[in-house]
Formats: C-alpha cells, sequence, structure tokens
C-alpha cells in the first residue's frame, strides 16, 4: 500500500508552532509519538483516507487537499487541522504553557528515542548510537542501537537530569537531541542531510534543517535547532595568536565573543518565539562553553608552542615564556552560580568544571593537596608532630602555586626530603583515599577559584570515587561510611553505592564466567633489562607475523580498538598470526585479571620501566598504539591508525602471512 506524493511528507501546524503533527511516507506514518503501518489506502486526487494499524491497535485519519497544498488532517472526515509542510512563523505566537525548569532535576529514570530516517541505506551501516554525558561520574555512557531495514530504530537509555544526548547515525553528523528522565521524543532525518553530501561542517551548518522533533520536548529541541550556530567557537582562530597575547587579553577576547552570541540570541528572540526551557539551556551553553575555553589558556598556549618549536625550531620560541595565572584571571567564574544543580542542563557545564579541577594549581600541583589533606589529617586525628616539622608543614601549605612550590623546595630541600620520608606510609595512605583527597582539593578550589562548597566540590568527590568503580572494584564497608558522612546530596550518594552494588554483582558473574573461556594466556615478563623486554618478547613468537597492540584497561578507544579485532582473530585462527597485547602497572591487577579471559592472545602486563622503553622506541604517547611485525621480527608498520578499517587491515596482514 503506497500513499501517493501529494499527500507524503512532513506535515506542521500553521498556527506559528510548526509543530510536527504527521510524518506520511510510503508504508509508514508517524503521529501521535509512535510508527504506525499503513493497512490501506483510499484515495482521488484531493482526497485520502488511511488505516493505519499498530500493535493491533487499528486508527483512520482523513485528509484532504487545499488549493495552496495545504493539507486539512484528523480522524473524521469533518473535522481536522490545517497543516503545510513548510514552517510557518507569527510573531505574535504565544507558545503555550511556557515553564522554565525547576527543582529538583535530579531524577533517575529511562529515556526513549524513537526515530525514522528517510532514504536509508543499510550500505552505510545499520547501527548508531546514543551517548549519555554523566557529570557526577565524569564519564560517558554509549548505547547501541540497530537501525532496522525501513529506516526506523529505537533506543532506551538511562538519564540522571535534563541534558542534550548524541545521536550518531551512519554517514550523519552527530545529531543533539535534549531530554529529561523519563521522558520520550520521536525524531525524523533525511538522507540528505548524510554528512558525505557536504565538503566540510561549514557547509553542513548551512544546509536546510530537515530534522524533526515530536513529542514531549519537540518545542525545546526545536529552538535549540534553530539558534545551533550561535554558539560556536573558532579554536584555531583563538590559539594562532596566543603566544603573542596576555592571559587577560585571551580572556576578554572570549568574554566579548561569548557577549556577541547573548546578542545574537537575544536578536532571534526578537523575531521568534523561543522557550523559556530552551532559553535557560541556551543561556548556560554559551557562558559554560566560554568559562571552558578561558580555563585553557595554558592548554592552548602549550600547544601552540610546542608546534612551533617543531615547525621552527628552538630559537623561534626563545622568547616566550609562560604566564602565571593569578586567581584573578579567574574572576569571570563569580558570573554564573555554578552550585546551581540547573547548570547540569548544560554539557559544557561538564567541560568547565573538568578544566577547574585540572588547572595548574588545583590538580597539577598534587603535593600540594596531599600536604593539605595531610595537615587535615593529623589535625582531625589529634596526632601530634614535632615543633619543627609543624614549622615546615605550614611552610609547605603557602606553596599553592608551582613557582611558590620550587622556591620552597630550593630553600628547604633537605628538611623536606626528611619529612616526606618519615611520613610517607601516611601520605600514601591519604593520597588513596579519595575523600580525603578530594576535600584538600576542595580547598584549593575555594581558595584559588572563590567557588564555596556546595554542588562543585559534591561532584568533585562524585568524580573521583568514582575512578575505583571504574577499575571495577566496589567500595568496602568502610568507604561506605565515609560516602555517607563526607557527602551532602542524597542523590549523589545513592547513585554511587547502587553502582558499587552492581559492580560487584557484575565481579561475581565475570569471574564464574571466566573459568570456563580459553585462548586468552598471561606470560611473565622475561627477566631481562627493561630495554630488553620487548625483543625478549617477540624473539619467543618469531616465525608468526606478530600484532602488537598497546593498551590499558581504562583506555576506551582501547576496548574498543579490541572489540573490533575479535572477528579478524577468529577469520585468522590457526594461521601463522599472534596478537601480543602490552599494558603497564596502570592497569589495575583486579580490573586486568577480569578482562584478560575476554581478549584472546598473549598478555604482558609492563612495570613502568619497560613501558617506558617501548614507548620511547615505538614513538608514542597515546594509546591504543598498534605495531605489525614480519615473521623475522622486522617492524613493517608503526603506524596503524587506531580507527583502521577492518578490509584495509586484513589487506595489510596478507601481504607477511603469505
Amino acid at each position: 500500500m503506497v500513499v501517493p506524493q501529494t499527500f507524503q511528507g512532513n506535515w506542521l501546524k500553521t498556527d506559528g508552532s510548526n509543530e510536527w503533527v504527521y510524518g506520511i511516507y510510503d508504508s509508514l506514518v508517524i503521529c501521535d509519538n509512535d510508527f504506525w503501518k499503513i493497512k490501506q489506502v483510499t484515495f482521488s486526487e484531493k482526497k485520502m483516507t488511511l488505516q493505519l494499524e499498530k500493535d493491533g491497535v487499528l486508527k483512520t485519519i482523513y485528509g484532504k487537499l487545499d488549493k495552496k497544498g495545504m493539507l486539512k488532517i484528523g480522524e473524521t472526515p469533518k473535522n481536522g487541522t490545517l497543516l503545510s509542510r513548510n514552517k510557518t512563523f507569527k510573531k505574535n505566537y504565544i507558545i503555550p504553557n511556557d515553564e522554565d525548569f525547576s527543582l529538583p532535576i535530579l531524577k533517575k529514570d529511562s529515556s526513549t528515542i524513537k526515530g525514522f530516517i528517510r532514504g536509508f541505506d543499510a550500505k552505510n551501516g545499520n547501527t548508531g548510537y546514543v551517548t549519555v554525558d554523566n557529570v557526577l561520574v565524569e564519564d560517558q555512557f554509549i548505547y547501541p542501537f540497530t537501525i532496522l531495514p525501513d529506516g526506523t530504530y529505537q533506543v532506551k537509555f538511562q538519564m540522571l537530569y535534563p541534558l542534550t544526548i548524541y545521536l550518531d547515525l551512519p554517514g550523519f553528523y552527530q545529531i543533539n537531541s535534549f531530554l529529561e528522565p523519563g521522558k520520550s521524543i520521536v525524531l525524523f532525518t533525511d538522507s540528505t542531510e548524510n554528512g558525505r553530501f557536504y565538503k566540510n561542517s561549514s557547509d553542513y551548518d548551512k544546509r536546510e534543517k530537515r530534522t524533526l522533533f515530536m513529542g514531549d520536548l519537540s518545542v525545546v529541541n526545536f529552538d535549540l535547532q534553530s539558534v545551533d550556530t550561535i554558539n560556536r567557537f573558532d579554536y584555531t582562530k583563538a590559539k594562532q595568536n596566543i603566544l603573542e597575547m596576555s592571559a587577560k587579553e585571551f580572556k576578554m577576547n572570549c568574554l566579548l565573543t561569548k557577549q556577541k552570541n547573548l546578542d545574537e540570541l537575544q536578536n532571534y528572540r526578537k523575531k521568534y518565539p523561543f522557550s523559556k526551557k530552551a532559553l535557560s539551556i541556551f543561556q548556560r551553553d554559551i557562558s559554560f562553553r566560554t568559562f571552558e575555553i578561558i580555563l585553557s589558556f595554558n592548554s592552548y598556549w602549550y600547544e601552540l608552542y610546542n608546534e612551533r618549536k617543531k615547525e621552527q625550531g628552538e630559537k623561534s620560541v626563545k622568547s616566550y615564556v609562560k604566564e602565571q595565572l593569578s586567581s584573578d584571571y579567574f574572576s569571570f567564574l563569580q558570573d554564573e552560580d555554578l552550585n546551581s544543580p540547573l547548570s547540569l542542563m548544560s554539557n559544557h557545564y561538564g567541560m568547565a568544571l573538568y578544566r577547574i579541577f585540572n588547572t595548574d594549581s588545583i590538580m597539577a600541583l598534587p603535593f600540594n593537596y596531599a600536604i593539605i589533606a595531610f595537615s587535615d589529617y593529623i589535625r582531625k586525628n589529634n596526632i601530634e608532630i614535632t615543633a619543627s616539622d609543624q614549622t615546615l608543614l605550614d611552610r609547605l601549605l603557602t606553596g599553592d602555586t608551582e613557582e611558590k612550590w620550587h622556591s620552597l623546595m630550593k630553600k628547604d630541600s633537605s628538611a623536606t626530603t626528611v619529612f616526606y620520608q618519615k611520613y610517607l606510609p601516611t601520605l600514601n595512605k591519604i593520597c588513596s583515599n579519595s575523600i580525603v583527597c578530594s576535600e584538600a582539593l576542595a580547598k584549593n578550589i575555594k581558595r584559588y577559584f572563590g567557588i564555596n562548597p556546595g554542588l562543585v566540590t559534591e561532584l568533585l568527590k562524585s568524580q573521583q570515587l568514582y575512578l575505583q568503580l571504574k577499575e571495577f572494584e566496589p567500595f568496602s564497608e568502610e568507604s561506605k561510611e565515609q560516602i555517607n558522612e563526607n557527602l551532602k546530596e542524597s542523590f549523589i550518594i545513592e547513585f554511587l553505592l547502587q553502582k558499587s552494588k552492581e559492580i560487584a554483582e557484575e565481579r561475581v558473574k565475570i569471574m564464574e564466567a571466566n573459568k570456563t573461556k580459553t585462548g586468552s594466556h598471561f606470560n611473565e615478563n622475561p627477566p631481562v633489562e627493561a630495554n630488553k623486554v620487548f625483543d625478549e618478547i617477540i624473539q619467543k613468537y618469531k616465525g608468526k607475523v606478530i600484532f602488537v597492540d598497546f593498551w590499558a584497561t581504562w583506555c576506551g578507544p582501547c576496548k574498543a580498538g579490541i572489540k573490533k579485532m575479535e572477528p579478524i582473530k577468529e577469520e585468522y585462527l590457526g594461521k601463522d598470526i599472534v596478537f601480543v597485547y602490552l599494558t603497564d602497572e596502570t592497569s589495575p591487577i583486579v580490573n586486568y585479571n577480569l578482562m584478560l579471559p575476554d581478549i584472546k592472545g598473549e598478555h604482558y602486563r609492563l612495570n613502568s620501566k619497560a613501558w617506558s622503553e617501548v614507548a620511547q622506541r615505538f614513538n608514542f604517547t597515546v594509546i591504543p598504539h598498534y605495531v605489525l611485525i614480519n615473521k623475522v621480527g622486522e617492524v613493517v608498520n608503526n603506524k596503524i591508525p587506531f580507527n583502521f578499517e577492518v578490509e584495509d587491515f586484513k589487506n595489510m596482514i596478507q601481504e607477511y602471512l603469505y
């Protein structure tokens, strides 16, 4: 049953809302937030009747075209709503039930996206992904889903607070969709918006936007899509003159860009209706995106410095000296309430916090927060130290910048060495405690940025605690007590404790399943000097093609690459090729042992010296890194891209197998 072309298309309300009400296609109708199969079509030149079916439920809709090509459609022949394929803008249109967000916004619930890709071609792939940011744990959670041959898909995922999620469809640029826990949305995308039809992202931005939204948050998503090109930041332009400008000039340029974006938003709102929720989200996006960029000054500076040094030589950068950022530089952070839970709705909030938590004087001076934590620890536990040690400790507490710290080290180097040796067991104990370290970091945040204890410090503690869970290590009873005592936000406490429980249960299942798995072999490191370890390992497999994967348990791209390699290993089982996996001691032994049985191949866990040697030898600083070695032990490829195509990889190894 095929609907005539004259009735097909996406039909929008003409009252100024541009609400997408019907999507009518060859054999599918989207309405009432769902997909309906067409059971029967009756039509004349201007009229049509469609009988629809969904899970045994029948529905009939009637449509009549007018002279202007608009469609009056409804569930009775006489009553219907006038719809158009084109957007209708009315200046005086008022958004009904237009309300802003209200607290609380933290809520654990599942959300659903249903979608349809018109012109879907499975040759581009039939797997899509939803990515959900989670600032509570500074992580992203990815949910894969399958696109059916008719172009429809459905994916359900967990959310903790309202947020823009990222939708990746085969061949498309990333699609953003704002959702709330417990809500759902229907999405229409057109294959003509496929990324391959555009030369670059700039051309893509200028396209006619055909993505449509239906459901709980369709108005918010329509508004956000309408202004999505406003809050763009030219990173290349921001960095290109950074060596020649002061930090203050850089900050002022960023703040001017922020104001320009806000002015553009205001101009748009003068012409078109804009919902309160969309306004609340987008204003925060502009602010936090600006904060993220300003906080990146040091990383941008170093990046350009090293690029210029590499391209033009040492002399070209000799006159440049990195500026020491004072607390005045960060005064802009007071422009927004970072402790407001409403900040969570902006994806850029998480990136701004990341920059705050990793600023030189917060995280890049581990000795500083370790000393703060040590001072707090001995005070809380009434531990007495000698008067001379206390005097030295008081001086060390003043070393809140890299410059001050080095000055103190130069002045008190011998006394500090003795101090560290004396209290090393206590310092190690403290630094391994996420709560204690977080408290110390929070003090630095208050002192350096003027950010009072609140949501920011709660998130800092939560992120630090989650690092343990990421390594499949559930909380001890003592840790659970500390979490309940030191965190204030009950939602975060419950989330962390539930995650710990889930991981403990999952560990038991994995350990039981691992007992029957084969194909993975752990090897002891060769008993030779660090610079000879790799050669000894390779010697063992001489006569075979050797694929070496440098990886770590905590590395997401590494694990994705390992997964990608599984069918290749099955295909070449029994052939003269061996897969060797090298990691180092940053892969915690418990998690490492849990993961190994699922990774078929030969495994080695190198010490830091041996790892440093191979990293230097193969010139890599990030992982995963892949190396291919031929049957006589020669390195034939040290530049295999981590996002390799399976067929390209197979063609490469074929050359050396036969």
